[in-house]
Protein backbone atom coordinates (compact mmCIF):
# COMPACT_ATOMS: atom_id res chain seq x y z
CA UNK A 1 0.00 0.00 0.00
CA UNK A 2 1.36 3.26 -0.71
CA UNK A 3 -0.35 6.83 -0.21
CA UNK A 4 0.53 9.88 -2.23
CA UNK A 5 -0.57 13.27 -0.59
CA UNK A 6 0.56 17.25 -1.18
CA UNK A 7 4.02 15.77 -2.74
CA UNK A 8 4.77 13.25 -0.17
CA UNK A 9 4.47 9.29 -0.87
CA UNK A 10 3.80 6.90 2.83
CA UNK A 11 3.74 3.24 2.46
CA UNK A 12 4.89 -0.13 3.05
CA UNK A 13 4.30 -3.82 2.91
CA UNK A 14 5.16 -7.00 5.31
CA UNK A 15 8.80 -6.46 4.82
CA UNK A 16 9.68 -2.63 4.14
CA UNK A 17 8.00 0.60 5.03
CA UNK A 18 8.61 3.67 2.42
CA UNK A 19 8.62 7.80 3.08
CA UNK A 20 9.40 10.03 -0.03
CA UNK A 21 8.67 12.58 -1.78
CA UNK A 22 6.63 13.01 -5.42
CA UNK A 23 6.26 15.38 -8.05
CA UNK A 24 3.35 15.97 -10.99
CA UNK A 25 3.76 17.60 -14.33
CA UNK A 26 0.98 16.97 -16.06
CA UNK A 27 0.49 13.01 -16.45
CA UNK A 28 4.52 12.91 -15.64
CA UNK A 29 5.29 11.78 -11.90
CA UNK A 30 8.66 11.92 -11.11
CA UNK A 31 9.29 10.52 -7.36
CA UNK A 32 12.36 9.43 -4.77
CA UNK A 33 11.84 6.75 -2.50
CA UNK A 34 13.59 6.07 0.95
CA UNK A 35 12.76 2.46 1.50
CA UNK A 36 13.66 0.85 4.84
CA UNK A 37 13.60 -2.56 5.97
CA UNK A 38 11.61 -3.85 9.15
CA UNK A 39 10.93 -7.22 8.37
CA UNK A 40 13.36 -10.13 9.23
CA UNK A 41 15.34 -11.08 5.66
CA UNK A 42 15.32 -8.46 2.74
CA UNK A 43 14.15 -9.43 -0.77
CA UNK A 44 17.02 -11.26 -2.78
CA UNK A 45 16.07 -8.59 -6.01
CA UNK A 46 17.17 -5.61 -3.42
CA UNK A 47 20.36 -7.21 -1.88
CA UNK A 48 21.71 -7.35 1.75
CA UNK A 49 20.93 -3.65 2.60
CA UNK A 50 18.66 -2.46 5.61
CA UNK A 51 17.74 0.73 3.47
CA UNK A 52 17.98 2.23 0.44
CA UNK A 53 16.81 4.93 -2.11
CA UNK A 54 14.41 4.40 -5.25
CA UNK A 55 14.30 6.68 -7.79
CA UNK A 56 11.25 6.41 -10.37
CA UNK A 57 9.84 8.18 -13.48
CA UNK A 58 6.02 7.29 -15.07
CA UNK A 59 3.08 8.32 -16.18
CA UNK A 60 -0.22 8.58 -14.34
CA UNK A 61 -3.21 7.73 -16.77
CA UNK A 62 -6.15 7.96 -15.06
CA UNK A 63 -6.40 5.95 -11.86
CA UNK A 64 -3.26 4.03 -12.82
CA UNK A 65 0.20 4.68 -13.09
CA UNK A 66 3.41 2.60 -14.47
CA UNK A 67 6.88 3.77 -13.31
CA UNK A 68 10.09 3.01 -14.14
CA UNK A 69 13.21 3.51 -12.16
CA UNK A 70 16.57 1.85 -10.25
CA UNK A 71 17.79 1.74 -7.13
CA UNK A 72 20.27 4.73 -6.67
CA UNK A 73 24.21 3.15 -6.41
CA UNK A 74 22.87 0.11 -8.78
CA UNK A 75 22.24 -1.15 -12.18
CA UNK A 76 18.85 -2.65 -10.71
CA UNK A 77 16.04 -1.63 -12.41
CA UNK A 78 12.76 -1.52 -11.12
CA UNK A 79 8.81 -1.52 -12.71
CA UNK A 80 6.30 0.14 -10.52
CA UNK A 81 2.69 -0.35 -11.51
CA UNK A 82 -0.40 0.60 -9.51
CA UNK A 83 -3.87 1.49 -9.28
CA UNK A 84 -5.66 4.13 -7.25
CA UNK A 85 -8.36 1.99 -4.84
CA UNK A 86 -9.44 5.34 -2.55
CA UNK A 87 -9.07 8.67 -1.65
CA UNK A 88 -7.48 10.44 1.42
CA UNK A 89 -9.59 11.90 3.58
CA UNK A 90 -9.19 15.17 4.03
CA UNK A 91 -6.58 16.40 6.79
CA UNK A 92 -7.85 16.94 10.09
CA UNK A 93 -6.04 20.70 10.30
CA UNK A 94 -5.51 22.48 13.41
CA UNK A 95 -8.60 21.14 15.59
CA UNK A 96 -6.71 19.32 18.30
CA UNK A 97 -6.60 21.58 21.29
CA UNK A 98 -2.78 21.93 22.89
CA UNK A 99 -2.59 20.55 26.59
CA UNK A 100 -2.35 23.38 28.63
CA UNK A 101 -4.03 25.84 26.64
CA UNK A 102 -6.53 27.79 28.56
CA UNK A 103 -9.74 29.63 26.99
Amino acid sequence: MVAFRDGKVYGGDALYYCIGSYALDGNSLVASVAMTLHGHKPLPVFGPDKSFELKLVGKVDGNHFAAVGQRVGSNLDITVQANRLADLPAAAGSRVKRAGAAR
